[in-house]
């Protein structure tokens, strides 16, 4: 158990991060926790699935999900993709990002484009767990967001990667 959480990654939004997540709440399995791997590409893509849902709910759509459903429950197939709400999704890694005590190695990778509210989550580590190495890769405008990062004085090692492609306006 020491070594299957002493490394986790939230990459991708699925059952397994949800899982995950889960489990994290128990702080005996969170202080098995050393080092972290954060891409917060999966935020953004929420935010566009929960705008999208918005925008095609209607009595046709919601007729459709219906017939759908009914379907599966004919051929006792049940559909697996299973929906995740961004409030839901924040609240537990905000949960599980405070529980960290033993977290030493935090890496943020977050080139994707930026996102619409600043992730406040990405800074709870930095706040709540005794990091001495950060690596950061991101695009300078999702670096700038990032500003300031609280924990400077307490690392022994910062590595810094800056990605092409961000949209500066004229700065």
């Amino acid at each position: 158990m020491e070594q299957r959480y002493r490394q986790i990654s939230f990459t991708y939004l699925g059952p397994k991060m949800m899982r995950l997540l889960w489990r994290l709440k128990d702080p005996n399995v969170a202080k098995r926790v050393r080092i972290l791997h954060m891409h917060p590409h999966f935020i953004k893509e929420l935010i566009d699935a929960e705008s999208m849902a918005s925008e095609t709910d209607s009595v046709f759509s919601l007729f459709a999900r219906h017939k759908k459903l009914l379907a599966c429950r004919a051929t006792k197939t049940h559909p697996r993709r299973r929906s995740y709400t961004l409030d839901a999704v924040v609240m537990n890694l905000v949960t599980v990002l405070r529980g960290l005590p033993n977290l030493s190695e935090y890496h943020i990778a977050w080139v994707s484009p930026t996102l619409p509210a600043y992730p406040s989550f990405l800074t709870m580590p930095l706040l709540h767990s005794p990091i001495t190495r950060l690596s950061l890769e991101m695009t300078l405008e999702n670096l700038e967001r990032l500003h300031p990062v609280p924990c400077i004085r307490k690392l022994s090692e910062l590595d810094l990667f800056l990605r092409p492609g961000h949209t500066l306006d004229g700065r």
